[in-house]
Formats: structure tokens, C-alpha cells, sequence
């Protein structure tokens, strides 16, 4: 909202650096960097790329776009070598089965509550891997829950109506008569 709000004022000095996209953007790193130290790196990362897309779609100069990529991309490998916990979720995504039992546990669990709901699912409620193989089945995997019980035709009716949402923010952001509202909706779409 706030980002929105700041580009939809300063449209006409967006293009300057020292005063239309260095405040915004010192503002967007340091909600950044306070949510990181929670640590919650992903809503951090949500602030970023969303803005970033912000950025984008509010005309800023492609060597400030630049810019900012040259100076956040290292800070993030940075902050992610420096956890070991983020370092070991990146390596369980990666080959899960190098460590089974422990960092790639849930993923694999994931995979295989995914595989044994296959077309049309064990029926709603009657999955077993949210109850005894998914430590935590409620927010990152729930969509695996969703697949064991509800099949890949659950997970494509869920996927398509995220779609649909989207694409009827993007519709709400370029035929909206303000440019605020249109900035908020393409921040609300990126997310």
C-alpha cells in the first residue's frame, strides 16, 4: 500500500534517483531487513520480488532496475549462506534423498502423499499424511494434504482458480482510473 501510494505520487519523479526511487526503495529494504532478523526470509522475499515488480510496472529507469539487482542479489545469497537452517532447506529441495530422515523428510512425505492421492484422490478427510508423516501439514504443504485427498484434479481446481484471481487483479490494475488503485492491484497480483 505504501509503495503504491509513494509511486502513484512521485509518478512524475520516478525516474530520479535521489528523490523519486532511492526513499521508496531505503523503505522497502528496511521492512525487508526487519522481517529478515524475525527471521522470516520468505515474507521478506515476497516484500522484495513484489515490489521489485512495482518498480517495474512504475516506469523506473532499467539502470536503477539494474542497480537494485546488482546490489540485492548478493545481499540475498549472502543472508541465506550466513543460516544454516536456509542453506538446509536449499539442499533438501535439491535432493531431498541425501538426507531422508531428517532435512528431506518432508518433502519426500510431500512427494509421497502427492502420489498416493493420484487422479481423484482418497477422499476429503480420509488422508493419512497429515496426521502422521507431515510434521507440518497446515502451511507449507498444504497443498500435498489437498493432493492425497482431493487428487491432481483438487490441485488443478486450486491452481486454476489462483490463476483466475490473478488475472482478474491484473484486469482490476490496468482498467482501474487511478493510478494508486492500479499500482495497489498490481502489488496485490505480484503477491
Amino acid at each position: 500500500i505504501y509503495l503504491a501510494g509513494i509511486l502513484a505520487k512521485k509518478q512524475h519523479r520516478i525516474r530520479d534517483f535521489t528523490h523519486g526511487f532511492l526513499p521508496p526503495l531505503l523503505v522497502v529494504l528496511a521492512a525487508f531487513f526487519l522481517i529478515d532478523i524475525q527471521p522470516d526470509f520468505s515474507t521478506g522475499m515476497v516484500i522484495l520480488v513484489s515490489s521489485f515488480v512495482l518498480f517495474i510496472v512504475g516506469v523506473v529507469l532499467l539502470r536503477h532496475l539494474l542497480l537494485l539487482g546488482a546490489l540485492t542479489i548478493p545481499m540475498i545469497v549472502w543472508i541465506v549462506s550466513r543460516s544454516s537452517y536456509r542453506m538446509d532447506r536449499i539442499h533438501a529441495f535439491l535432493d531431498p534423498w541425501a538426507d531422508p530422515l531428517d532435512r528431506g523428510y518432508q518433502i519426500i512425505q510431500s512427494m509421497r502423499a502427492l502420489y498416493k492421492g493420484g487422479i481423484f484422490g482418497v477422499g476429503f478427510g480420509q488422508g493419512s499424511s497429515k496426521i502422521a508423516a507431515l510434521p507440518t501439514p497446515h502451511t507449507a504443504f498444504i497443498l500435498s494434504v489437498m493432493g492425497e485427498e482431493g487428487g491432481i484434479i483438487a490441485v488443478l481446481a486450486v491452481t486454476s482458480i489462483l490463476v483466475f484471481v490473478v488475472f482478474r487483479v491484473v484486469r482490476v490494475a490496468v482498467n482501474c482510473p487511478d493510478e494508486f488503485g492500479a499500482y495497489l492491484a498490481t502489488g496485490v497480483a505480484a503477491i
